[in-house]
């Protein structure tokens, strides 16, 4: 009886520090605005990533990585969950997003950075997918030229730059 009331005391604490590690981690990252330029262009999931490693799952941010998990244990089944890369950038924008476009249409899709006074600046892609599912998903990672301490407009746009699909705002917090 005592083991499980023991049991009980330390679970309770553990999820406790989860929950407030989770609420810490959640209110320090910056915030996201997305405007669809383009009515057949999805964003399925954008998202910061700060540090030295940066992920990009195949599928999406809630289940991949409980993939990476199961893969990690041994249990591989179907393709690795997600792409993952060492850098020695501290920013980058990490997205996924499909349409109805016509196949590879969404393949050379760029990330600029636009000024307030409407200059764009494109952004180096470190790493990217194409899932040839249909319609096909993709997946990329851009670097951001530096640390967010003002709002930023991140601006994809395709590879000729004559179509923007979608801008992102990024507002440090």
């Amino acid at each position: 009886m005592r083991a499980q009331t023991a049991k009980r005391i330390l679970l309770s604490f553990v999820g406790l520090v989860v929950v407030l590690g989770l609420v810490a981690f959640a209110s320090r990252r910056p915030s996201l605005s997305v405007t669809i330029l383009h009515p057949k262009f999805r964003l399925l999931t954008a998202k910061l990533s700060h540090g030295r490693s940066h992920k990009l799952y195949h599928n999406g941010p809630v289940t991949g990585p409980v993939s990476e998990l199961i893969h990690w244990a041994g249990l591989n089944f179907g393709r690795a969950p997600l792409m993952g890369f060492t850098t020695n950038v501290t920013d980058a924008l990490v997205v996924r997003f499909t349409g109805d476009f016509p196949p590879n249409a969404l393949a050379g899709v760029q990330a600029e950075v636009v000024s307030a006074s409407g200059a764009t600046n494109r952004l180096w892609c470190i790493a990217g997918y194409n899932a040839g599912a249909t319609p096909s998903q993709y997946g990329k990672i851009w670097v951001l030229d530096g640390p967010l301490t003002n709002g930023v407009t991140i601006q994809l746009v395709s590879a000729t730059g004559e179509s923007a699909f979608a801008r992102i705002r990024v507002q440090a917090n």
